[in-house]
C-alpha cells in the first residue's frame, strides 16, 4: 500500500511540472509585452510632449527672431526647432533623428518663404520609428499644429 501513496505524489509533481512548462511561457511573453507596450507609450508621450513644448516656444518667438536682421528667417526658425528638439528627446531618452522632423505650414501657399514668417500657421510633424520585440519596427507618430506670434509688431 505504501507504494501506492509514492506513485500518487510523483504524478502530481509530474503534473505540476507540465503545467509550468505551459504557464510560464505564457505568462513571460505576457509580461515582455506588457512592457514593450509600456516602453512604446512612454515614447510616444515623451515625444509628443517635446513637439507641443519645442512648438510652443518657437511660435511665442525668441528674442533672435524679432531682431530686425532675422524676423523669423526659415532657415533660423526651422534649425531652432530641429535643435530644440532633439535636445528635448535626447533628455527623455527618446531622441529623434533630424530626418524624421517636418515643419510646414498650413495651408503651403500661405508661407512661400518657409515655416518662419510672423502670422503663419506652422505644424511640425516626428515620424520615429520604434523597434517592437526585437523584429517588428512601428513608426509612433507626434503632431503639433500653432499660429506664429506677429515678431514684425515687437
Amino acid at each position: 500500500m505504501p507504494s501506492l501513496k509514492c506513485d500518487s505524489i510523483s504524478d502530481e509533481a509530474g503534473a505540476t511540472l507540465v503545467e509550468a512548462t505551459i504557464v510560464y511561457p505564457i505568462l513571460l511573453l505576457s509580461v515582455i509585452a506588457s512592457l514593450e507596450l509600456i516602453r512604446c507609450t512612454y515614447i510616444a508621450l515623451a515625444v509628443q510632449f517635446s513637439v507641443t513644448t519645442v512648438l510652443r516656444d518657437a511660435v511665442i518667438g525668441p528674442a533672435v527672431f524679432a531682431a530686425p536682421p532675422y524676423n523669423g528667417a526659415p532657415p533660423l526658425y526651422e534649425n531652432f526647432i530641429r535643435q530644440r528638439l532633439q535636445e528635448l528627446t535626447s533628455g527623455f531618452r527618446a531622441p529623434v533623428a533630424p530626418e524624421d522632423i517636418q515643419i510646414s505650414c498650413l495651408p503651403p501657399s500661405h508661407c512661400r518663404e518657409g515655416a518662419g514668417q510672423p502670422g503663419v500657421l506652422v505644424q511640425v510633424q516626428v515620424l520615429r520609428p520604434t523597434r517592437i520585440l526585437f523584429f517588428h519596427e512601428l513608426r509612433i507618430r507626434s503632431i503639433a499644429v500653432a499660429r506664429n506670434e506677429r515678431w514684425d509688431s515687437l
